[in-house]
């Protein structure tokens, strides 16, 4: 009775109909183990996304590297414990300051965010390049993931330049 008269989230209530409706129809072997899971055993990695501080910073006409160390506080203060950071708080001029701010803070980084043009040659170049010569340099910050969005060129692009673009996204991994 007492089960019955529980609060529950929406994600426990969701897991619970997973495993009563995939029990029924598909068989307990076929279940991720999250589903089988039980809720407190649901532990999901998650990050909290820089972009919020960036537009803030612009807003305020402050350059993001003079900021980090506040981005970095009040997400902290949030209560996250991870956070994705874009590349350009890499960049030589801003580096020192977002490695001392991810360590005064406690923050691990395991994604990073990288812009990137992959369906002209040249640029897919410079665009894998900057990414791997980043993904160097924080690596040994804990970096395990690089997510990236190619840009889009301004119309439809062509079976030859998304066969490119394609080419590229393989070779970073």
């Amino acid at each position: 009775m007492n089960q019955f008269c529980k609060s529950h989230t929406r994600r426990e209530a969701l897991a619970g109909v997973v495993r009563l409706a995939g029990g029924v129809l598909a068989g307990q072997s076929l279940f991720s183990k999250w589903a089988a899971a039980s809720p407190d055993e649901y532990n999901p990695i998650l990050s909290v996304e820089i972009y919020i501080w960036i537009q803030h910073f612009q807003k305020e006409k402050k350059p993001f590297a003079e900021g980090v160390g506040e981005a970095l506080a009040g997400i902290r203060a949030a209560g996250y414990s991870r956070v994705e950071l874009s590349a350009d708080f890499f960049r030589p001029e801003a580096r020192a300051r977002t490695f001392d701010a991810l360590k005064k803070n406690n923050l691990d980084m395991p994604t990073m965010y990288a812009n990137s043009t992959l369906h002209a040659a040249a640029a897919a170049e410079k665009s894998v390049a900057d990414i791997l010569a980043v993904a160097d340099v924080t690596k040994p910050a804990g970096l395990r993931w690089i997510v990236t969005k190619p840009l889009p060129k301004g119309g439809r692009k062509t079976d030859e330049e998304l066969a490119l673009q394609c080419r590229y996204l393989d070779t970073l991994g």
